[in-house]
């Protein structure tokens, strides 16, 4: 399995639009911050709405979907006449993801890439992408355990992957998978320990 021109066109308009962290230009304007300064210095929806508020949250998450979604479009866009949509969900969705966990802008260091990961699955394995993302969703809701909830998203979904997008897909998937893992077993082991609070959960003083 060769990588060509397009696919790599592909990666690099996903890059360029993953690169862009709605969390620091939402977090700028409403709260006249620093989002790398502000609570675990993560910039995504979690650490933006607990320290700025719901609103923030949601905007941040809005401008996450609508940069991946983005993403899509201009790739399908340039190379339609030359890749199958499923390539092109592919390798534009692994490009959003590594801009947004490694902005070059950021000396690399941005964010977890949960929502963009999700909005990957859920746009290239239809329905089975939603499914894993309800089926996670709530079990992040029920646990308050945002960080196992991301990894076990993309590793789920890895067989499904291959299934509906053969071996491209599935390979993508599993270096989505690792990436989350990378980003998010830290906060698993903390919750574990009991060193972290659970979203969605009554805090006690010890949290704040």
């Amino acid at each position: 399995m060769g990588i060509n021109m397009y696919q790599v066109i592909c990666l690099l308009i996903g890059y360029v639009c993953g690169c862009f962290l709605t969390a620091v230009v939402v977090v700028r304007l409403m709260a006249h911050e620093d989002v790398f300064q502000v609570g675990s210095g993560n910039p995504g929806m979690a650490n933006v709405m607990h320290r700025v508020g719901k609103k923030a949250g949601f905007l941040v998450l809005a401008g996450d979907i609508l940069k991946t979604l983005l993403a899509f479009a201009i790739s399908y866009l340039v190379t339609r006449d030359y890749l199958a949509v499923g390539t092109i969900l592919a390798m534009a969705g692994l490009g959003t993801v590594l801009g947004h966990n490694y902005p070059i802008w950021h000396k690399f260091k941005g964010g977890k890439g949960v929502t963009v990961t999700v909005v990957y699955m859920v746009v290239s394995l239809i329905p089975w992408g939603a499914i894993i993302g309800i089926a996670v969703g709530v079990f992040a809701i029920v646990t308050g355990d945002l960080w196992t909830a991301a990894i076990l998203a993309p590793v789920v979904a890895i067989p499904f992957a291959f299934w509906n997008q053969g071996t491209l897909g599935g390979i993508v998937m599993i270096i989505l998978a690792v990436i989350m893992i990378v980003k998010n077993i830290d906060g698993t082991i903390k919750v574990l320990k009991g060193e972290e609070y659970r979203r969605f959960k009554k805090k006690s003083d010890k949290d704040e």
